[in-house]
């Protein structure tokens, strides 16, 4: 019809020109050069990509582990904003160097694994609830900046469309589960967030949480989105990894328990089952090879998660 359709080869991302400097070793090699490292790279990989919107690429070499964060070029100086001020107070990657034409900055590694490691591996010791509310408390008004970051319950209604344009069969299921989170959620104060909090972005260390990354969401926002997000994600690692299922649907259920003492428990059940929808669009995003059926699934997880609030009531 009178659709467009842009299509490229990654790295050649015309929204993130920064992104073919950090998928060659000399470019990248240079740029660690005017950072002062000078130590031979040993490995890039790639971590994450999404198109047009984002990547990060993890550069290690003999004597440091860095990662280059690829953001589209306006947006960089506010990212290079919020790092300065969040790591006045946060435990968060230093910034070791920024360029706007590029939409690159350069983050020191923090020491640890992500916590979503630390769930899927059986025996590790995870850190206590409290410990990851602690982390959001380390976010202040002043280091965050004033502007309000899309809720949970706003976005879905950009999931959904994609949802129902991939499974149509099952749009009527999808719309009536989102339009149930819609009725049923109330405003929450507005407080500092980090906007995408989940177990990627929670650093530990010997079974304590010891830092915070990607902070570029951050803002103000509703803090119950947080902790909704970070169940919601939790539940999805329990669904997609078999093996660790009980490891990770207990330590879900920890969260959530403790969540419910600082929340309305309805309204977080609410957020959950909107950030689970969210996720829902992954598996088709990144083209797995059931996508049909693991989305399906966390379809179906959302609807529960809503019929558990309305069941709280």
């Amino acid at each position: 019809g009178d659709r467009r359709i842009a299509v490229w080869r990654v790295p050649q991302d015309p929204f993130l020109p920064g992104l073919p400097i950090l998928s060659d070793t000399e470019s990248t090699a240079r740029l660690l050069a005017q950072l002062g490292i000078h130590s031979d790279i040993t490995r890039m990989r790639r971590r994450s990509y999404r198109p047009s919107r984002r990547a990060v690429v993890e550069i290690t070499t003999h004597t440091h582990r860095v990662f280059g964060k690829v953001v589209r070029p306006h947006t960089t100086a506010r990212l290079q904003r919020l790092h300065t001020a969040i790591a006045r107070h946060a435990p968060i990657p230093r910034s070791l160097g920024w360029s706007e034409p590029s939409g690159i900055a350069m983050l020191e590694a923090l020491p640890g694994v992500p916590l979503r490691q630390s769930v899927e591996t059986p025996g590790a010791p995870l850190p206590g609830p409290e410990e990851l509310v602690s982390l959001l408390d380390t976010l202040s008004e002043g280091d965050v900046g004033d502007e309000v970051r899309e809720g949970l319950v706003g976005g879905l209604p950009r999931h959904v469309r994609l949802l129902c344009a991939v499974l149509p069969d099952h749009a009527v299921v999808i719309r009536d589960t989102a339009d149930a989170i819609k009725l049923h959620s109330n405003d929450s104060p507005i407080v500092p967030v980090h906007g995408d909090f989940h177990s990627s972005q929670v650093i530990v260390t010997d079974g304590t949480a010891t830092g915070l990354i990607d902070v570029d969401t951050a803002g103000m926002g509703e803090r119950i989105d947080d902790l909704a997000n970070l169940l919601a994600h939790v539940t999805i690692i329990a669904d997609a990894r078999p093996s660790v299922r009980p490891r990770a649907a207990s330590y879900g259920a920890e969260l959530t328990s403790a969540c419910d003492q600082l929340v309305d428990p309805r309204q977080l059940r609410l957020r959950v089952a909107a950030a689970i929808l969210g996720y829902a669009t992954g598996p088709f995003r990144v083209q797995e090879a059931d996508w049909r059926d693991a989305t399906l699934r966390r379809v179906d997880l959302a609807d529960q998660w809503v019929e558990s609030a309305i069941g709280a009531s």
